[in-house]
């Protein structure tokens, strides 16, 4: 527990998409994508022939990656402005219903999402009602649309949603994150929980997988499990109580959308014995069975579940089991279909 100075000299502190040591609280943030003081990062002044439409452009964007990480020297691969346009749009189409790393497009290097959410066009290739009008300064037009945006930043909680038992409705399992006084609430019980010792490990993790590709979120899992673990679960579905509220306030403070999901996504395949947030009903995530399956393991229930009769929605495609009520039949996908076949 920190008190008094002590609080001063360690704890978490929230750097753009991870956390760190601090030495004093910062003021709170918001999401990374929504803040007006976000810089914009357009292409560099440099005549250069693009790697991908390998036309000479008197601007090109050099190493996306580098801008992210000090550390990284960066590639010497330069790309247009139209070039990373049209690959940001077919990097977001391609990720329906997952939240895939972006990567540059010379080094295959993560790009954190705080610098290709800030990719500009240069203030030279756009029209602005600023520039018509006469007056002031002018934000340059960005490479992906807000509302692609948007698209991808709802993948994540198509990715984990679940029906719930309790009151038939569907939910998600991904975290949010946390902001404002919340954010200081969650900070102050991590204070708490958490000894000197372990701040400086869940950094140390946190930097590994923010920095290292090959540092994947199943490593992080692990490390952290050793590192929070302190009674047993129901086997090794069901992850220890003050582990997973843990775990839970950890990835509340992650803004970086991309990396959160990836986390989440990997913890609650881990532990699978999850409990939804409206009724707290027990879920198996990874075979989407209501109930701990205690005494099987994932692989043993799902094998037992092949032998119930399926059918799919005729909308998505996903197979679907009728256990009870009527024959109407709701998908996750929000298409509605009738069961058929013999009643109950």
């Amino acid at each position: 527990m920190f008190k008094g100075t002590a609080r001063q000299k360690s704890g978490f502190q929230w750097h753009q998409d991870g956390f760190r040591p601090f030495k004093l609280l910062p003021r709170p943030v918001t999401e990374i994508w929504q803040r007006p003081d976000l810089p914009e990062v357009v292409a560099d002044l440099h005549s250069q022939s693009c790697a991908i439409c390998l036309v000479v452009q008197d601007r090109v964007f050099s190493c996306l990656a580098s801008r992210g990480y000090e550390s990284h020297r960066g590639c010497s691969v330069a790309v247009c402005e139209d070039c990373v346009a049209e690959h940001l749009m077919h990097f977001v189409e391609g990720s329906r219903y997952t939240a895939a790393p972006f990567l540059c497009p010379g080094c295959s290097k993560r790009v954190p999402m705080r610098v290709w959410t800030a990719l500009r066009r240069s203030a030279g290739k756009e029209t602005l009602s600023a520039c018509s009008s006469g007056g002031g300064s002018t934000t340059a037009t960005r490479l992906l649309p807000l509302s692609v945006l948007n698209m991808y930043l709802g993948n994540p909680k198509s990715l984990m949603t679940l029906r719930c038992e309790g009151c038939d409705n569907p939910g998600d399992l991904f975290v949010r994150v946390r902001l404002g006084a919340d954010r200081e609430v969650v900070l102050r019980n991590l204070e708490r929980k958490l000894t000197p010792e372990q701040v400086k490990s869940v950094v140390g993790v946190w930097k590994r997988f923010e920095s290292e590709d090959d540092y994947s979120a199943a490593h992080v899992i692990d490390d952290l499990v050793r590192l929070l673990s302190c009674e047993p679960g129901t086997g090794d579905l069901e992850a220890p109580a003050l582990a997973r509220e843990t775990m839970e306030e950890l990835l509340s403070l992650i803004v970086d959308v991309e990396r959160r999901c990836t986390l989440n996504l990997s913890w609650v395949r881990r532990f699978p014995f999850v409990y939804t947030r409206c009724c707290d009903c027990q879920v198996c995530f990874k075979c989407k069975t209501s109930g701990f399956h205690e005494g099987q393991t994932c692989a043993e229930k799902q094998a037992d579940e092949l032998e119930i009769e399926a059918q799919y929605c005729p909308e998505c495609g996903v197979p679907t089991i009728r256990s009870e009520g009527c024959s109407h039949m709701i998908c996750v996908c929000g298409a509605s279909w009738i069961w058929e076949g013999a009643d109950y």
